[in-house]
């Protein structure tokens, strides 16, 4: 009897097996694949092209030889939309079916106006700038090498409607000034955050810019997908995925010519140089790629005890566990020791502090962010994201002056971590109709002199729509609540929402509108502040 149900056991197991086998496999067998070869019109591979399926979550971008494939797309009749920056869009009409490998060759004509350009950051998926209904901002590889930008703060410059003062980004006037308590543009490294855990602060140093494809700059209030600290914009820097092996190096030196007033002149005779080298090295091996980058620099500064020495290190790995799987693992790491300029002494003195100002105090600073992410997709019409995040960071000061006048608090100290996870899934109804939706969560727990002992977590919901009504018309929906808190404190809550709208007028004219909140919840600088810079003490609220 007993041996009797063992068997019956077995042959349930079995039977069930094989029918989800079977189950799959006719599931496989009503979909089919797409490949071909993207080129220019002189017949020269294009890398880099995207080619979307409109109507699902499917696409690729081609590769070092111009190739890409599509594959396990559902058994239709699909508009498939190929595009890249500086090329016209091509649109065809292609019909797949069961079992079918399609080949699909795309040819590209160069237009003089930027059109075709996709961008992530905007709604959180691949769209075409035209649809997005915020101003958006882009800046690739190529223009980072051309103008020798060795710094994001340096590329940020460049662009319009952005403006930078020391550690603080202002976009279109949304922010003063406000040193070390926090920002109100939220930094993205690959879209993970990269807000210290303790001020809120970014850490231009700790973007791997030899390592950049692209930056992406949101032009208003993002709180409505991102949250607190994108009260302002958004900036996502987005790494390079190496196609094939690459190896390369760079090295620079500057020096800063003498101010037009003499008086300001404090350094004598001997220039002040600028210097640095970078290092990088990556490959692709079938379904693994990696990317490995390192720099040193070195800034004599042409501001008094505003010298700096700096080097950072970054990795980025990628695995295609399948078709449909995909996995990546990132690390950056930067380490900075500086002087400590906070203002001039005065106006026939402005390159040097104030005679009280201690020039032999140093800052020492270590930063690391980790990020694990996994995408799949489910089907031609849904795919999801899991990202985990960690950013470690800690500075602390210290003085070779037995000067009476330093207290003993003005040695500062802190080490703060932040950890998020975070779970995003995109779903396309219908052709150029998207829906994101997703929930988000971190925890930030501070150690510090300055700032105390405390922790803090927050929590949000958020979704999207993003539809386009007609070939030119593109309409955006979407909404964020957020809960955050600090220690005991009571738990704030936040809804954000956001409306916007495109119209195109002609090819690269576009119309552009949009009304949205945005919030910041306060950092932990912010609420516990006790410090000392430069003769300015700080005491919290």
């Amino acid at each position: 009897m007993i041996l009797s149900v063992r068997l019956s056991a077995v042959q349930h197991i079995v039977w069930t097996v094989l029918f989800l086998f079977l189950l799959l496999t006719s599931a496989a067998a009503q979909t089919g694949s797409l490949s071909g070869i993207v080129t220019d019109a002189g017949g020269e591979p294009l890398v880099g092209a995207n080619i979307s399926i409109r109507g699902t979550v499917l696409g690729a971008a081609s590769d070092i030889d111009g190739r890409y494939v599509i594959r396990r797309i559902p058994a239709g009749s699909y508009s498939v939309a190929c595009s890249m920056i500086g090329y016209g869009r091509v649109v065809q009409a292609v019909t797949v079916d069961a079992g079918d490998e399609l080949v699909w060759n795309f040819t590209l004509e160069e237009t003089a106006i930027q059109t075709g350009e996709v961008v992530v950051t905007a709604g959180k998926h691949a769209q075409s700038l035209e649809e997005v209904p915020v101003s958006m901002a882009t800046f690739d590889r190529r223009e980072v090498e051309a103008r020798g930008i060795y710094s994001l703060d340096n590329a940020l410059r460049k662009v319009s409607g952005v403006n930078i003062t020391e550690d603080q980004i202002n976009i279109r006037g949304s922010s003063g000034y406000s040193r070390a308590v926090g920002s109100r543009v939220l930094l993205l490294i690959d879209g993970a955050p990269v807000l210290a855990g303790d001020a809120g602060e970014v850490k231009f140093d700790v973007v791997p810019m030899y390592a950049v494809e692209r930056i992406e700059v949101v032009k208003g209030a993002g709180s409505a997908l991102y949250g607190s600290s994108a009260l302002g914009g958004v900036i996502n820097v987005i790494t390079r995925e190496p196609r094939e092996r690459v190896t390369r190096a760079r090295a620079y030196s500057g020096v800063w010519d003498a101010p037009h007033w003499e008086d300001w002149k404090w350094w004598g005779d001997s220039p002040r140089f600028l210097h640095g080298v970078d290092l990088q090295h990556g490959d692709a091996h079938g379904d693994f790629s990696y990317m490995l980058t390192g720099g040193l620099r070195h800034d004599q500064a042409y501001r008094q005890n505003d010298d700096y020495q700096r080097w950072n290190a970054s990795g980025r790995a990628w695995y295609k566990m399948s078709p449909e799987r995909n996995l990546s693992v990132s690390l950056n790491y930067s380490s900075n020791n500086r002087g400590n300029w906070v203002y001039w002494r005065g106006l026939r003195n402005a390159l040097q502090p104030p005679v009280t100002a201690d020039l032999s105090e140093r800052i020492q600073s270590n930063k690391l962010q980790a990020a694990v992410q996994y995408r799949q997709t489910h089907s031609a019409r849904f795919a999801s994201m899991l990202r985990l995040n960690l950013y470690r960071t800690e500075f602390s000061t210290s003085s070779d002056t037995s000067d009476f006048r330093l207290r003993p608090n003005d040695q500062t100290q802190s080490t703060a971590y932040l950890a998020g996870l975070e779970w995003q899934g995109t779903y396309a109804p219908a052709e150029r109709h998207f829906l994101t939706f997703g929930i988000d969560g971190s925890f930030a727990t501070v150690d510090s002199r300055t700032y105390g002992v405390h922790d803090g977590g927050s929590g949000a919901l958020y979704a999207q729509d993003d539809i386009s009504l007609t070939e030119r018309w593109h309409v955006s929906v979407g909404a964020r609540f957020d809960v955050t808190a600090i220690d005991t404190l009571d738990i704030d809550a936040q809804l954000n929402p956001r409306i916007g709208s495109t119209y195109e007028l002609w090819a690269g004219g576009v119309l552009r509108a949009s009304y949205g909140w945005g919030f910041r919840s306060p950092s932990v600088a912010e609420r516990y502040a006790t410090a000392s810079a430069g003769g300015i003490r700080t005491k919290p609220n």
